[in-house]
């Protein structure tokens, strides 16, 4: 995390000017990229993981003068950006939709039973059931236990989409329709518990 920040402040100082525009490209060229890389795998589930990697970005909006007073998520609305926590959510909710469409092929080392409920007449047909863990925070948090609950209240016409960049699309307008706080979704609070979204 360290050197994330010590990256980021060389590439700002190398600015001739550190205006909104040039901090809010640095973000999306090296911030983003560098933190969205893999997050299926290395997604943290700790309070303080989580922070700690946030820290990165709302150091770096910080840097902006006209923002510097603002608060966090009022600098991420100024700057049109979303929580790096977020962020990792829709990239976990895109891997899971690329699963679906088997574009992505998985095996599963134990298959995914599908979800007999529903959650109304919008809901979907891809809806899968939480595996019930105890003692075990890493599995608790394993990719589809994580995702279970965002995934299945998805509306049928955000996840029935044939393009991965027609459900991004739809995706992003649930998520400005739909306002969920995300802070310590995915963090481990009690290790024989699994968790639930905070929806």
């Amino acid at each position: 995390m360290n050197r994330a920040l010590d990256t980021l402040w060389i590439m700002i100082l190398s600015l001739i000017s550190v205006s909104a525009l040039s901090i809010l490209r640095r973000i999306k060229e090296w911030l983003h990229i560098h933190k969205q890389y893999a997050v299926q795998v290395w997604n943290p589930y700790f309070k303080k993981e989580i922070y700690r990697i946030e820290g990165v970005q709302r150091r770096a909006t910080k840097i902006i003068g006209e923002l510097r007073n603002l608060k966090y998520d009022d600098r991420l609305v100024k700057l049109n950006l979303t929580s790096l926590e977020e962020r990792r959510l829709r990239g976990d909710l895109i891997e899971q939709f690329k699963i679906v469409k088997n574009i992505d092929q998985v095996e599963w080392h134990h298959s995914l039973n599908k979800l007999s409920n529903h959650y109304g007449t919008r809901s979907h047909n891809y809806g899968f059931e939480k595996q019930l863990v105890r003692n075990c925070i890493p599995r608790t948090n394993f990719f589809t236990n994580r995702i279970a609950n965002f995934w299945n209240i998805l509306p049928r016409e955000v996840v029935e989409q044939e393009t991965i960049n027609g459900f991004k699309n739809k995706l992003d307008n649930y998520f400005k329709t739909n306002k969920t706080d995300f802070t310590g979704y995915y963090s481990a609070t009690n290790p024989c518990t699994p968790l639930e979204a905070g929806l």
